[in-house]
């Protein structure tokens, strides 16, 4: 997901974290953009460049997202940079998360088998058992 921060200052702080060049392409400076991972969320390929990896669950995932997120103002919160170099962030809007959103709507699971989310684990636990 790309999110466009409304703040510069926030924007430059969060690409000068970015250490590596893995990290680095995923900030557009023009736009003040830069691409996401939402952490801990496993949702189905949509986009994938193998598209025997790509699903009809993912692309459902992803209109959904679109439709319903795309063009939000949200507020953002990253704590790491993943495998492929993406800031690795829990994206809100009034009040409601996107990954617990994503999880109660069956669009994605909670993936904690490489450590557990840093601030919303109960939370996402909670969907999962709640599905």
């Amino acid at each position: 997901m790309i999110v466009t921060a409304d703040s510069r200052g926030v924007y430059d702080q969060l690409k000068g974290a970015a250490t590596k060049n893995k990290e680095k392409k995923h900030f557009n400076d023009k736009y003040g953009s830069f691409k996401v991972r939402i952490g801990n969320i496993n949702t189905p390929e949509s986009v994938h460049r193998n598209q025997a990896k790509n699903t009809v669950e993912g692309k459902y995932a992803s209109d959904y997202v679109k439709k319903n997120w795309e063009k939000q103002e949200v507020s953002f919160v990253c704590w790491d940079f993943g495998h492929y170099g993406r800031p690795i962030c829990s994206l809100s809007s009034n009040g409601i998360d996107l990954g617990a959103d994503l999880i109660e709507k069956g669009y994605s699971t909670y993936e904690y088998k490489w450590g557990k989310h840093p601030f919303l684990h109960s939370m996402y636990m909670k969907k999962m058992m709640e599905k």
